[in-house]
């Protein structure tokens, strides 16, 4: 038996019901269609194209998302398969068996021995569709192979999102100093403004991609370093973020940081969010998923040499009474000299010198649109 917000089971031919499944907030999207294929298999839908499946007659759920459209019908096929049918002719089936592509696991890249060079810069893109992910809190959805990364939140903040982004193979020197640094993005839609977020960065020395048994990107440590970020108007097209070099110098000064490794990039919704901005995600097109741009050195500052003062010789006076006269008489010729009259004067005070100084199971979906 299903209602907008609860739905309940019976083992009994509906004698006794048993909720086992509600929405846990207002907000949250409600139920609008149920179908299943036997006793233990079966799907829920409904607005905002969330879907909920059961492989136990409904004891434990899973749930994922198509998209924003809500959904108004299905019809379960097989074990594991269903299409659904929603808003503006939306169309997608759903599938319970793990498919290749985004599910397979990335393949380990071979560790990096090479030296990187003392000062160079970075141009990398995201490589899987794992490194960019994003949750929305309120119901800790948790999408990692949709076609868009949504950062602030919607519902006028009552549905805020956390964001990762992942990098491979960074080959940055350890405790190399960042000159700049800047994520490249690519706009695919914005619900409004403001736009509040902060970033940060994950405090490993190599991160991990956002896999469904992984961390997600609210669950992970943060750098102390953090760049606000604030859009107050409607963007379009590529968009830089705010200058996050403290948050890539602080990672790669970790002492298990080395060239090669991963980090990844992390986005919070500010208290005073209230609208969003999808950016395009690997999924949707990897020509146009997000970049790290940064630049870096590890040469010497050159170090000032201290200005050093001459300590002067010390000078042994000879100090006459006042008014005696002193007559010098050379060996040899004799030679007059006029009387020489000194005056008592102190010695010169010698300068000092200066110092210097869950496995959370997520389902997989193939759409068709």
């Amino acid at each position: 038996m299903m209602d907008y917000d609860s739905l309940q089971r019976t083992s009994d031919g509906g004698a006794t019901w048993q909720k086992v499944l509600v929405t846990p907030t207002f907000f949250v999207p409600g139920f609008k269609v149920v179908d299943f294929f036997n006793a233990n298999e079966g799907w829920v839908a409904g607005e905002e194209g969330l879907v909920w499946y059961t492989k136990d007659g409904g004891v434990t759920w899973s749930h994922t998302s198509f998209s924003d459209y809500s959904l108004v019908d299905m019809h379960a096929l097989t074990a594991g398969q269903a299409w659904f049918a929603g808003q503006n002719g939306f169309i997608g089936r759903f599938s319970a068996t793990e498919p290749g592509g985004c599910w397979a696991t990335p393949t380990p890249r071979p560790p990096y021995t090479g030296i990187p060079a003392a000062d160079g810069t970075v141009d990398q893109q995201i490589g899987h569709c794992m490194d960019d992910a994003y949750v929305r809190l309120d119901t800790q959805e948790f999408l990692f192979d949709a076609n868009v990364v949504r950062m602030g939140a919607r519902l006028d903040g009552a549905a805020p999102y956390a964001v990762g982004f992942l990098f491979r193979d960074l080959r940055i020197p350890r405790n190399a100093t960042i000159s700049n640094a800047s994520l490249r993005l690519e706009w695919h839609y914005q619900d409004g403004t403001p736009v509040a977020v902060m970033l940060a960065g994950d405090l490993q020395g190599n991160a991990g991609d956002f896999r469904p048994d992984g961390w997600q990107p609210q669950l992970r440590r943060r750098t102390v370093a953090r760049v606000p970020w604030t859009i107050t108007s409607t963007l379009g097209g590529v968009v830089n973020s705010p200058d996050i070099s403290a948050l890539i110098e602080e990672l790669v000064a970790q002492s298990d940081w080395q060239p090669g490794n991963s980090l990844a990039i992390l986005i919070d919704p500010s208290t005073t969010s209230r609208r969003y901005i999808s950016w395009r995600a690997f999924d949707i097109n990897p020509s146009q998923s997000a970049r790290l741009l940064l630049s870096y050195n590890t040469s010497a500052e050159p170090t000032a040499t201290p200005t050093t003062t001459a300590t002067p010789t010390k000078t042994h006076f000879v100090t006459p009474t006042a008014s005696e006269t002193v007559t010098l008489t050379p060996t040899g010729t004799p030679t007059l000299r006029p009387s020489l009259t000194s005056t008592a004067t102190a010695p010169p005070t010698a300068t000092p010198t200066a110092t210097p100084r869950r496995y959370m199971r997520y389902l997989p979906l193939v759409v068709s649109r």
